[in-house]
């Protein structure tokens, strides 16, 4: 019986986290889509000057919309749940690497943070019984 309770306390908690993840990922996709022009602009200026070669930057920006958008859902969808999260930290971790390069402590610390809770989501992703599609 308290297995069964411990078990199923698992299971919600990592349908919660994928779908929290989810949701905020969608909608910071979401967000930078409707103002693609001034978004793009502002994070390229940012880093005018900051990082050679400036071209990587550049797509790695156009891009990032898109990339969010996609594993936002993937995460929300719960299909190849695990493959959605190892991407979703991968992400983060290049975010991490871009604001350390712009001496950006705070911002360094809010996606550390993400990258605790993803890393849990995959360490906890067997008991995520609430998804899509077969385990990968």
């Amino acid at each position: 019986m308290a297995q069964d309770v411990i078990k199923a306390g698992k299971a919600y908690a990592g349908l919660l986290l994928r779908l929290g993840l989810g949701v905020i990922f969608t909608f910071y996709g979401l967000q930078k889509l409707f103002s693609y022009s001034a978004v793009t602009s502002g994070l390229l200026e940012s880093f005018e000057g900051v990082f050679q070669p400036f071209f990587i930057v550049q797509v790695f920006i156009y891009c990032l919309p898109f990339i969010e958008l996609i594993l936002g859902l993937g995460l929300i969808t719960g299909y190849k749940h695990r493959l959605f999260y190892f991407l979703t930290g991968l992400l983060i971790i290049f975010l991490i690497l871009g604001k350390q390069i712009q001496h950006d402590p705070v911002t360094v610390g809010r996606n550390l943070i993400f990258l605790l809770a993803i890393v849990f989501g995959l360490y906890n992703s067997e008991n995520d019984i609430f998804r899509a599609g077969r385990d990968y």
